[in-house]
């Protein structure tokens, strides 16, 4: 089973580009923070990290987005 599916078609010349260090990290930042099939493990996420912070009923929206930064893509590697 895979989390994305196989579907689509090279459009156009193929290339290789290269990122940067910094390039990379924020592409990957993107997508974890706005792929769709993403959103009920960012839930999920969320809602454990409000558990460890004293049960704390809200986030605000700058931290959801740090704690996503920071520790969402380890988590989720762990998760998946």
């Amino acid at each position: 089973m895979y989390l994305f599916d196989r579907v689509g078609v090279p459009i156009g010349k193929c290339s290789t580009i290269n990122l940067d260090k910094k390039l990379l990290v924020q592409a990957h930042r993107y997508i974890l923070r706005h792929c769709d099939k993403l959103e009920d493990f960012r839930r999920e996420f969320l809602d454990e990290e409000k558990s460890k912070l004293c049960h704390s009923t809200n986030l605000t929206s700058f931290f959801s987005e740090k704690l996503i930064d920071e520790h969402f893509p380890n988590w989720l590697e762990q998760k998946v």
